[in-house]
C-alpha cells in the first residue's frame, strides 16, 4: 500500500498532501570501506540503497541528495547523525519529505557526539530553519536517541552545556507518528557557579510540533499534530548529583 493510500484511508484530505515525486532508500551497509569519506555509495533504490552507515555519509545524503517532496525509507539499524549540526555540517527537514523507518524497535536515529559543548546550546535532532515553515512533512516508525549522556564537554566542566530534544518542526500539515524518544533533556543545573543558567531556564520538549493546518483543524488555524509517539516513562530522571533533568537509556530500560 502506498503512503498516499495510507494517508487517504486514515482521513487526511488529498489537498493536504503533496504527492512525493521521489522514493529514496538508505541502509546501514557493510560492503563499502568505512574510511572512504565523504563519498555517497549506492543508488538510493530499494535493491541498491544509499549507504548511511556513518554520520558523515548519512548527513551528506540527507543534506545534498534528499530534497523536497521525497519519501525517505530508512532500513533497520542505527543511523548516526549530527542532526542540524552545531559544529559540523548536518541536515535539515524539508517540505514534502516523509521520513519512514522500519519500525520503532528496528530503526534508530542516534545523535552523535560533536565538539565539546562549552557554551549553552539548545537543539533538536530533527529540525529546520524556523524562519521557513515546513509544508506537508511527516516522520514515523523509528526511535530517536538524543544520546545526551554521551555528548562531550570541556575539560573544566562536568557536563555538556546542552539541552536537546528529538523533533522541533513548525509549519502546515505536519505529522509525527510511532516515534519513540530516549535520552533527551539536559544535565545542566538551574544554578551554575552561583548564577542562573540559561539552558536550564529554557523549556525543552522531546517532540515539538507547531503550525497551522492539521487533520483536526481547518487551514490557516493554529495547531500541529503528533500522534502515537512514545516517551519512555523512566527516561526522565533526576541525576544523582542534582544536575538537572535528563534522559538515560540505561535507566529507561531498567
Amino acid at each position: 500500500m502506498s503512503l498516499l493510500s495510507t494517508f487517504l484511508e486514515e482521513g487526511l484530505a488529498a489537498t493536504e498532501l503533496e504527492v512525493p515525486l521521489i522514493d529514496v532508500w538508505i541502509a546501514v551497509r557493510t560492503d563499502f570501506a568505512a574510511d572512504a569519506e565523504p563519498e555517497i555509495f549506492g543508488r538510493g533504490t530499494r535493491d541498491n540503497p544509499y549507504d548511511g552507515s556513518t554520520a558523515v555519509r548519512f548527513d551528506l545524503i540527507m543534506r545534498t541528495v534528499v530534497g523536497e517532496r521525497t519519501i525517505v525509507h530508512l532500513g533497520p539499524g542505527v543511523f548516526r547523525t549530527a542532526g542540524a549540526g552545531i559544529f559540523v555540517a548536518g541536515w535539515q527537514a524539508k517540505s514534502g519529505q516523509k521520513i519512514i523507518g522500519s519500525g520503532i524497535l528496528s530503526t534508530t536515529l542516534l545523535y552523535t557526539a560533536e565538539a565539546s559543548i562549552a557554551s549553552n546550546v539548545k537543539t533538536a535532532v530533527v529540525t529546520h530553519d524556523a524562519t521557513t515553515p515546513l509544508q506537508n512533512w511527516a516522520i514515523s516508525d523509528l526511535t530517536i536517541d538524543c544520546n545526551l549522556q554521551n555528548q562531550p564537554f570541556a575539560v573544566d566542566q562536568d557536563f555538556p552545556r546542552l539541552a536537546i530534544g528529538a523533533i522541533a518542526v513548525l509549519g502546515d500539515n505536519l505529522r509525527v507518528r510511532r516515534v519513540r524518544v530516549i535520552n533527551f533533556g539536559t544535565r545542566t543545573p538551574d544554578l551554575l557557579n552561583g548564577e542562573s543558567n540559561p539552558v536550564a531556564s529554557l523549556e525543552n520538549f522531546p517532540i515539538r510540533v507547531g503550525g497551522r493546518a492539521t487533520k483536526e483543524t481547518p487551514p490557516n488555524s493554529p495547531g500541529g499534530t503528533a500522534e502515537e509517539f512514545t516517551v519512555l516513562p523512566k527516561s526522565l530522571i533526576l541525576w544523582e548529583k542534582g544536575e538537572g533533568i535528563g534522559g538515560d537509556g540505561r535507566s529507561a530500560a531498567a
